[in-house]
């Protein structure tokens, strides 16, 4: 924490000097004092620095505000997504503009800092859903509301204010269009744990249809930005001045990869979201006003499932137990499973072949699941 300190004062320091440096040359002329910062390599990698440090900064408190602190994984998770979306960005629009020092290429290293910083709060609430027992859902919505706003706003300069040439214009407001796609998906994500958690009086049934719905409307978010991000490459691939082979095309094959890997992750989470639906129907028998209570959410066990080692759960209560322990595997459930108060193995049925057939074919149609 001391060392940290120290960088950030001598940092603050060395902006300090560039900026006084500069505006003594430029005769006390505020207009001139941008010419003459950015005439000097060393005063622009100074200021740089310092303004990456106050974004930092400012994505910390945003962050407190919000969140309890984040743990070390979380932080080096946000890191490299940061990293690999700023390097991912800066190869596409290396091949949508002419890198000349000027007024437009501040604009540009302005909007995608700020591009960067919203991902990196979009990439803090997916971790805080992941682990949605731990976080508040009012402070969840309050967060993606103020990313909501954020979005806008950047959206809205990016057509209005900063005032980009034809093709740079396209990109940014692209780019803004991809952020809204994962904005929509962690709203939809949150709506689904909030209904899961707080579900009290709702029937369980229904609550893993609209489940099993929303999942599948991830896998369609996500296969709708792969279309946005093929769309920008095309528009940006068909200008003359690219050369066949580029960093260009390297872009597109680690975009590509990326988006892949996302849809794959969400439907080995609707496949294994099924099979645990599955696992219940035809493993546990269905039990009514016992007169114990649920060990998970210590509420009365009016319909409840019992296993055969005598103790009983919610249908829900099992169904996240089940999910949580089966997050390792997503492809197929293990053959057993233990009780949460006796530990003893219990052998999980899954459902026949011709009822996975039905519910493969659900995924290609959301509203037919379940009868809808």
């Amino acid at each position: 924490m001391e060392n940290r300190s120290k960088y950030a004062f001598f940092s603050l320091a060395a902006g300090a000097v560039a900026i006084a440096s500069a505006y003594e040359k430029a005769a006390f002329a505020p207009e001139v004092m941008l010419h003459h910062l950015s005439s000097s390599r060393w005063s622009v990698l100074v200021l740089v620095n310092l303004y990456l440090l106050l974004l930092v900064r400012l994505f910390q408190v945003i962050v407190a505000s919000s969140f309890q602190p984040l743990a070390p994984a979380e932080i080096k998770h946000i890191r490299e997504s940061a990293f690999h979306f700023v390097l991912l960005r800066c190869i596409l629009l290396s091949n949508a503009v002419n890198l000349t020092w000027d007024i437009q290429l501040l604009k540009l290293t302005v909007w995608i800092s700020m591009l960067t910083l919203l991902q990196a709060l979009l990439t803090t609430l997916r971790c805080k859903l992941d682990h949605m027992g731990h976080t508040s859902v009012a402070a969840c919505q309050s967060f993606l509301g103020g990313l909501l706003l954020g979005i806008g706003l950047l959206s809205s300069a990016s057509y209005y204010v900063l005032d980009f040439a034809k093709l740079v214009s396209f990109v940014s407001l692209s780019e803004c269009a991809l952020l809204l796609l994962d904005w929509i998906q962690l709203a939809l994500q949150l709506y689904l744990e909030a209904e899961d958690v707080d579900s009290d009086g709702i029937d369980d049934l229904a609550i893993e249809s609209k489940t099993s719905i929303g999942a599948q409307a991830q896998i369609l978010l996500e296969v709708l930005c792969l279309a946005t991000k093929a769309i920008q490459f095309v528009v940006i691939r068909t200008r003359e001045e690219i050369p066949r082979l580029s960093f260009m095309d390297f872009a597109i094959v680690m975009h590509a990869r990326q988006t892949c890997t996302s849809v794959t992750r969400q439907y080995h989470a609707w496949r294994h979201f099924q099979l645990v639906r599955d696992a219940l129907d035809h493993t546990f028998v269905t039990v009514r006003d016992l007169p114990d209570r649920c060990v998970v959410c210590l509420h009365n066990l009016d319909i409840a499932k019992k296993l055969p080692c005598g103790h009983a759960f919610h249908r829900r209560c099992l169904r996240q137990c089940l999910q949580e322990t089966g997050k390792s595997s997503h492809d197929e459930l293990n053959g057993t499973a233990k009780c949460a108060v006796c530990r003893q193995e219990i052998v999980l049925k899954a459902c026949t072949a011709k009822e996975e057939s039905q519910d493969e074919q659900c995924l290609l149609w959301p509203l037919c699941s379940r009868g809808l």
